[in-house]
């Protein structure tokens, strides 16, 4: 069995693989608490649960409203800041 690079590479243009994030990494955890507070949630109809929207997520990151153009997991620290620091601000005006 082959590598499908053609099947990555479309891939890697989805916002499914721009929201990927790392679950050891904690500005990446508070990302997702971040998409939650935002409402960026979406349900497993399996289990009945929600969880954070990281396809919306993805979305937000290819948009012109992001700070950072850029995978998730592609960022550096700095990068994540400022992508944390927009999301705050989401969610400190939704509360307003």
């Amino acid at each position: 069995m082959s590598f499908d690079y053609k099947a990555y590479n479309e891939l890697k243009k989805t916002p499914r693989f721009w929201g990927f994030f790392d679950a050891a990494n904690s500005q990446h955890k508070y990302i997702l608490s971040l998409c939650r507070q935002n409402g960026w949630e979406a349900i497993n109809h399996q289990t009945g649960r929600s969880y954070a929207d990281m396809e919306r997520l993805g979305t937000w990151l290819q948009s012109d409203k992001s700070p950072v153009q850029k995978p998730l997991k592609k960022m550096d620290k700095e990068e994540t800041s400022k992508i944390i620091a927009a999301l705050e601000g989401m969610v400190t005006k939704k509360y307003k």
